[in-house]
């Protein structure tokens, strides 16, 4: 599918009721299909693990993995991280999102991603701290899984899914040792993502851990080869505004400004981890004037993995 075609269908859909469900079966019976691929659900599961090192790494207070408490930032359809963190040991994970996207269907398709990676001996490649009697239970359990509500069966493994806003949700204050995201914030437009960060800085620890991955790569490339990863830096802000939509925002930030965010914010950053890109595939395209000033290194970067501890 061209992505200009999506993207005006996806700008359509987002206006009608329900948009996140009907755009859901789009994804699911014509541009993805039924099952869950590999590059989109391995990424993810070893961030897991990634979350996890720089925790070990960087943390002040040390405690015990199973004594962390944990806020995940957008859950989305799969809650993969959640899942991933319970079978390496995690007890205490909250992971909020504006809507409840994950449903019977989409922890089916993760359950069974996991039990087919652990029947070809890849699971603990991917999940390193992965404990066997965790898995046990949850493939146990997922027998059940149809006949009690999402959230009821996450809480089994200590998950508590909240649907709300992230800008405005309540917890206790310093409630939170880890605060973290994957493939989530570059998704969030800036002056809400900006107030998201302040808000879950109040509950959360004093030297707490955030950790958080974003991918800087124009989505759409994704499914439409025709376009590099880079195809959304060309447009001003106006015409990006105009092809940008509720159901796939991407707000285009690089580098420089989540440093910005965080250091602007009382954090200070303990670590990053930047994909290069390919910089002549970025010169192919002329880019627009917004990014002119930004070295050609970081605009080309294709991932993002910044690390910072709470300062209060």
């Amino acid at each position: 599918m061209n992505w200009l075609i999506k993207a005006g269908v996806q700008k359509i859909i987002s206006h009608l009721p329900q948009a996140h469900k009907i755009n859901f079966l789009m994804q699911r019976y014509i541009t993805v299909g039924r099952h869950l691929p590999n590059d989109y659900f391995i990424p993810r599961l070893q961030c897991v693990q990634t979350h996890l090192n720089y925790y070990a790494k960087h943390s002040v207070s040390q405690i015990a993995i199973g004594e962390v408490q944990m806020l995940e930032i957008g859950t989305g359809w799969h809650p993969i991280v959640p899942l991933g963190l319970y079978l390496s040991g995690a007890n205490c994970i909250t992971t909020i999102d504006i809507r409840e996207l994950y449903n019977h269907t989409t922890l089916g398709q993760t359950i069974e991603k996991l039990v087919q990676l652990n029947q070809k001996n890849e699971l603990k490649t991917h999940l390193p701290s992965l404990i066997e009697e965790r898995f046990e239970k949850l493939v146990l359990l997922a027998k059940d899984l149809k006949t009690m509500a999402p959230k009821v069966f996450l809480k089994k493994f200590g998950i508590i899914g909240i649907t709300g806003d992230a800008r405005q949700a309540l917890f206790n204050l310093d409630e939170f040792d880890l605060v973290l995201s994957d493939n989530v914030l570059q998704d969030i437009q800036v002056d809400i993502l900006t107030q998201i960060i302040q808000n879950t800085k109040i509950y959360a620890k004093n030297n707490a851990l955030f950790s958080h991955y974003m991918d800087c790569i124009d989505q759409f490339c994704l499914f439409d080869n025709n376009i590099t990863p880079y195809n959304y830096l060309k447009y001003t802000e106006k015409k990006w505004k105009s092809l940008n939509n509720a159901l796939q925002t991407q707000n285009r930030m690089r580098i420089d400004f989540y440093r910005n965010l965080f250091a602007n914010n009382a954090f200070q950053i303990v670590e990053e981890k930047l994909t290069p890109g390919n910089i002549e595939t970025l010169k192919k395209i002329k880019i627009d004037k917004e990014f002119a000033h930004i070295p050609a290194d970081q605009l080309a970067t294709t991932r993002i993995h910044i690390v910072a501890l709470n300062q209060k």
